[in-house]
């Protein structure tokens, strides 16, 4: 019987991401690249002929410590690709105001980030609440 203690040192993922808007207006996000650093990881056995195997981790330590980078890399692509997309698809779209009338906010493109901001295109139209006709004429307006 024996145990393992591990120990990671100065890691950091860096993810770059991509931002959308489905056929909904719904905003969108997605994983469009990841980096995981691990400087270094120490791994020590202990118990039974824990002695021997000590002298032999130092072998195991660069293939663990590259397959953990991309098991990291792969879990935080996988939260971001479906759990966040999970929590966008269920950002409200529309909004009641005064109990007759409708506001309809839904993105019409994908938003642009720039320094310092984040730019979003809505739709922004209201509707009586039961008559949600498209009116005849578009605005748009842009600062």
């Amino acid at each position: 019987m024996g145990r393992f203690t591990g120990l990671v040192s100065d890691a950091s993922i860096a993810l770059s991401l991509s931002l959308g808007n489905d056929s909904t207006g719904h905003p969108t996000i997605s994983s469009a690249g990841c980096n995981c650093t691990i400087s270094s990881i120490s791994l020590e056995l202990s118990g039974g002929s824990s002695w021997f195997y000590n002298m032999l981790t130092g072998y195991a330590e660069k293939p663990i410590r590259s397959q953990l980078q991309k098991k990291l890399c792969d879990a935080t692509t996988e939260v971001i690709n479906r759990n966040a997309n999970d929590l966008l698809k269920s950002f409200p779209l529309q909004q009641i105001i005064n109990t007759n009338w409708l506001l309809d906010y839904r993105l019409l493109s994908a938003p642009s980030i720039h320094i310092g901001y984040l730019y979003t295109r809505h739709k922004g139209t209201f509707y009586y609440k039961n008559n949600l006709i498209e009116p005849p004429i578009r605005v748009s307006i842009c600062c």
